[in-house]
């Protein structure tokens, strides 16, 4: 599927190539790679601010928790019954 989706772009890249002196498939390839890396890259990125959001958000909780003084043990025995 890939490949007959980028051979329509082989004629636009065809002038690029022969300038930086590769061959046309060689180009697609390189752009397509760069294009995975600069997607990986941008997902890190995202993972990274969750997981900052998720510790924000146990460490508030454990504040309010002990605001509030309820602990684990007083909110087990208190579903238990």
């Amino acid at each position: 599927m890939v490949g007959i989706f980028a051979s329509p772009l082989v004629f636009l890249v065809t002038p690029l190539a022969k300038a930086l002196r590769l061959t046309p498939t060689a180009l697609l390839v390189a752009i397509s790679t760069i294009s995975v890396a600069v997607i990986l890259i941008q997902l890190s990125v995202s993972i990274s601010g969750n997981q900052r959001k998720m510790e924000t958000l146990v460490r508030e909780n454990a504040l309010l928790r002990e605001s509030l003084g309820i602990s684990m043990k007083e909110k087990n025995s208190g579903e238990s019954k």
